[in-house]
């Protein structure tokens, strides 16, 4: 079998994020997406297929605004702690730790840290850091970074988001996914995802997957997986299934 060598970095380095509107991509056979015509040979022709339909979260938050509101916000800046309350609009400014608690509204600028936890709802800006707790809410721009917890929902727009146990992913264009044991993604156009021992993943066109042993992937027309040795997956026919020697 011919050795294929990979350049995911490259592929995904030139995609440049773009505005979208949250996890509402139509799946299943037919797809939306444009065809290629071209087709790698297929590595297991008596494949499962997908689910037609697979259920993303509804509702999701924006990308975050271009600049944090100036009014009725708490900011915090370096150096600083704070805890908020229920209702507080709160702007994490660098080199500050945030707790970010349920009812609230948070900002992570380039250098914070904030804590997502129960009901609250965090911004993610380019060079900050979030880690989402349980029932927490998370909206991630390019080159924010977000470790997600178990009960975590987060809508990443370019954003780099390693999916723990019990996570919900939904990545759109420009965002790299580490998908860990037990998490969910949803990968559209334009995103990565790593997909590892036990985790899911549902691949919309423009999507490309590293599927690995363990995971379970789900690639629907348009997309890309690179089926490294001891992985499966289910496919449509209109998907790229790619198998990868070492």
């Amino acid at each position: 079998m011919k050795t294929h060598n990979l350049t995911i970095g490259l592929l995904i380095g030139v995609l440049s994020l773009t505005a979208a509107t949250g996890c509402t991509v139509q799946y299943g056979p037919g797809g939306t997406g444009s065809d290629s015509g071209y087709r790698p040979p297929n590595p297991n022709p008596s494949r499962p297929q997908p689910p037609t339909q697979p259920q993303q979260p509804s509702n999701p938050p924006s990308n975050p605004p271009s600049n944090p509101p100036q009014s009725s916000t708490i900011t915090v800046g370096y150096g600083q702690t704070y805890t908020t309350q229920y209702g507080d609009n709160v702007v994490a400014e660098n080199g500050s730790l945030v707790y970010c608690g349920d009812g609230a509204t948070c900002y992570a600028m380039s250098g914070s840290q904030v804590v997502a936890e129960n009901g609250s709802l965090v911004f993610g800006y380019n060079g900050s850091y979030t880690d989402a707790r349980q029932g927490s809410t998370v909206s991630a721009e390019s080159g924010a970074d977000v470790n997600a917890g178990y009960g975590s929902l987060v809508y990443a727009y370019g954003a780099h988001v390693t999916a723990n146990n019990g996570s919900e992913i939904c990545a759109e264009n420009g965002s790299e996914v580490d998908a860990e044991e037990g998490s969910t993604v949803y990968a559209n156009s334009g995103s990565h995802v790593n997909a590892d021992w036990h985790s899911t993943v549902y691949a919309n066109d423009g999507s490309v997957v590293d599927d690995y042993a363990g995971a379970t992937v789900y690639a629907y027309d348009g997309s890309t997986v690179y089926l490294h040795p001891g992985a499966d997956v289910s496919a449509t026919d209109g998907a790229d299934v790619i198998p990868v020697d070492y």
